[in-house]
């Protein structure tokens, strides 16, 4: 843990701005609430988005392999964990599941994407979210509840929210080859742990992530540092390369007056070039 007090201070509006505000300031906001999605659309037209749980298979281990399925219409996006500079980020909240102690979601590789001034990563076309479902009584069937909140995008953006439930039989065994290709689709995870040095700037922190080169990645087209507190606001990343070696720099400002908190556990850095490649964990450094 790392743990800084700041210098209080009016910060400027663009690091305060939430997800949502900065996705949706823009643009006309409809609302959709479905179940389908696809069925929700006023007037009989469809949706932009559709989406459905894939039941999956019981693991040897005793997990339970699923995936929530999002396929869109043409021309719609939807967005990554950290969804870029505009964007309203998947959020899923299982409450009114059955047989389940935990769920893991695993994101597959994203796109970059450029246009009117903005840079957002996420997925066009379909997206197959897998999901490692820890039932608290392994060998019975599992009933996965699902509310997800998450945005679309074309012309217009709509924030979307859906409800969906499905049974999880335990006797399952046939993979699913649409989780089997999205889990196939996950970033390279790296076994380098980087280095990182925070020091505290007027209103937040700075932090630099010190990495090897890695040859998967090739030219960086873009750089992503994840904390795992969506209360922080984290700035764009700049990367320069000399020796060898990566430098990534960051500043972190937090939504409220008080010392800003870095878990290093949780620190995850992610490279966009010819490939994915993420890092997790960070150590102190000099």
């Amino acid at each position: 843990m790392f743990a800084a007090m700041t210098h209080a201070r009016t910060i400027d509006p663009a690091h305060r701005t939430s997800l949502a505000t900065r996705l949706f300031g823009a643009v006309l906001v409809l609302f959709v609430a479905a179940l389908p999605l696809s069925a929700a659309r006023a007037g009989g037209t469809p949706a932009p988005a559709s989406v459905s749980i894939l039941s999956g298979w019981r693991a040897d281990d005793g997990t339970h392999i699923a995936g929530i399925r999002v396929t869109l219409e043409p021309g719609w996006k939807t967005y990554w964990r950290s969804p870029g500079q505009a964007g309203l980020p998947p959020r899923f909240d299982w409450a009114g599941s059955d047989n389940v102690k935990a769920v893991e979601v695993r994101w597959p590789r994203p796109k970059i994407d450029r246009r009117n001034g903005l840079m957002t990563i996420g997925y066009v076309d379909e997206v197959v979210f897998p999901l490692v479902v820890h039932p608290e009584r392994p060998g019975q069937d599992v009933r996965l509840a699902v509310k997800m909140d998450f945005g679309v995008c074309e012309e217009i953006c709509v924030p979307t929210t859906v409800r969906l439930s499905a049974r999880l039989p335990a006797r399952a065994t046939d993979h699913d080859p649409r989780i089997s290709a999205a889990l196939a689709a996950q970033p390279v995870m790296s076994d380098v742990r980087p280095r990182c040095r925070i020091s505290p700037i007027e209103g937040g922190l700075h932090m630099t992530l010190d990495v090897p080169e890695d040859r998967r990645v090739g030219p960086i087209e873009l750089a992503v540092l994840e904390l795992g507190d969506p209360s922080l606001w984290i700035s764009s990343m700049d990367v320069t390369e000399a020796g060898g070696r990566l430098l990534a720099a960051a500043d972190v400002y937090g939504s409220h007056e008080g010392p800003i908190v870095v878990d290093r556990s949780m620190v995850r850095l992610t490279l966009f070039g010819d490939d994915v490649v993420e890092f997790l964990g960070c150590a102190a450094g000099s």
